[in-house]
């Protein structure tokens, strides 16, 4: 097994006292001698420094060790292969970038890949990303909000967001919802008097008459409905 040597802190410091002692176990008070690597992350930045020498002997190890790096996450490993070659390639952190940041990898062990029996049967494994690009709730809920008004996001797509199950289709989780009482720019003001869609809706669904103007709360419908009374 490998090993793993992490710091975060709420303000910049040095990880050299820790990290001398975790080097020594690279190849002097332990067997871990296949590589190595440290990762400093440093604002939007991350300084990396790998080798696949063991760190007890490594010259980058000293380069370290003589110029500490004073910051607030650390992340760093000693490497006992158990699979792959003792080469550069495989000698943790791992670092690649997306949206704009880094990002550090680095683990013990080996994952266990799936047989040809059960990917047929369709197991896979998922990196779910989405969590590390979402707001806050406030401005989830917001969004949502109008996507839902504006019909075009459904409550089960919104509740796919936020990992709950769907309501189905019998209590219309599937269904659109558009505004009824909504115009354009052009039509304000033609005429007062006019009917509106949401109390043309009213009148249908109470079979009571609404006075042009009165406030209404058949403000939303499915796309269905819709369709639906334009058909008719």
């Amino acid at each position: 097994m490998c090993q793993l040597l992490g710091m975060n802190c709420n303000k910049p410091a040095s990880i050299s006292f820790s990290f001398e002692g975790f080097c020594r176990r690279g190849g002097q008070t332990d067997e871990h001698s296949d590589g190595w690597g440290i990762a400093f992350f440093e604002d939007q930045g991350c300084r990396l420094v790998i080798d696949d020498k063991p760190s007890v002997t490594s010259p980058l190890d000293e380069l370290v060790k003589r110029n500490p790096v004073k910051c607030c996450n650390v992340v760093a490993h000693i490497r006992k292969a158990t699979q792959g070659p003792v080469a550069l390639e495989n000698s943790h952190p791992f670092k690649r970038e997306l949206w704009g940041r880094s990002w550090v990898f680095a683990h013990n062990g080996h994952l266990k890949l799936f047989t040809p029996a059960e990917r047929k049967a369709g197991l896979y494994v998922e990196h779910n990303v989405n969590a590390l690009l979402r707001g806050d709730i406030v401005s989830r809920f917001a969004a949502y909000h109008s996507a839902l008004a504006d019909g075009w996001m459904n409550r089960d797509e919104i509740r796919q967001r936020e990992n709950l199950n769907p309501i189905g289709e019998e209590t219309g989780g599937d269904k659109f919802l558009v505004q009824l009482n909504q115009t354009t720019l052009e039509k304000i003001g033609e005429d007062e008097t006019l009917e509106t869609p949401a109390e043309a809706a009213t009148e249908e669904a109470t079979g009571e008459e609404v006075e042009p103007g009165e406030s209404t709360n058949g403000d939303a419908s499915t796309l269905e409905s819709v369709n639906g009374k334009a058909k008719e």
